[in-house]
């Protein structure tokens, strides 16, 4: 389990409800929060709007699996793989959004210095980051695996012969 979602489980046992709310956590009841409690929201709060991010992710993931079975009329196996798809794009657009950017002038895949072959990738929440040309489908490709290895820690596993 990331540790975001430990932390996620600890606060969720102590009676505590977290939603993030733009780039705020909100924590109720706010009466039950102690200075600790505070404390290690404070210093953990991008790995707890993860942990949510990614909650609500296996929520969305089950869902549209049912959706595109029931209505698509598809085998189950198939709409678990378009369910894993959208989820992997949620994941890309959302989750990964939290991700620091690569340095001014450095390449976000390989951190090379970048020149007349820089490619900027927009990023959903705004701003960009920057890749050479020749590296943007190696980046792509890793970003992917990262987010089904994310998926798959929180229960949703990856399509038989899904690649990134």
């Amino acid at each position: 389990m990331i540790p975001g979602a430990i932390l996620l489980s600890e606060l969720t046992a102590a009676g505590l409800a977290l939603a993030a709310e733009g780039d705020r956590l909100v924590v109720t009841p706010a009466t039950r929060l102690t200075d600790a409690t505070r404390q290690a929201i404070r210093a953990h709060k991008v790995e707890l709007v993860v942990a949510l991010m990614l909650a609500r992710l296996r929520d969305v993931y089950g869902e549209r699996a049912a959706i595109i079975e029931y209505d698509g009329k598809v085998s189950r196996p198939e709409a678990e793989r378009v369910a894993f798809e959208t989820v992997i794009a949620l994941w890309l657009n959302d989750v990964s959004n939290a991700a620091p950017l690569a340095g001014a002038g450095q390449c976000a895949a390989c951190a090379g210095p970048l020149g007349d072959d820089a490619v900027p990738v927009l990023r959903p929440g705004g701003g960009h980051t920057e890749l050479h040309g020749r590296c943007v489908m190696a980046w792509l490709k890793r970003r992917r695996a990262e987010a089904a290895a994310a998926l798959e820690a929180v229960g949703i596993p990856w399509p038989a012969g899904w690649t990134p």
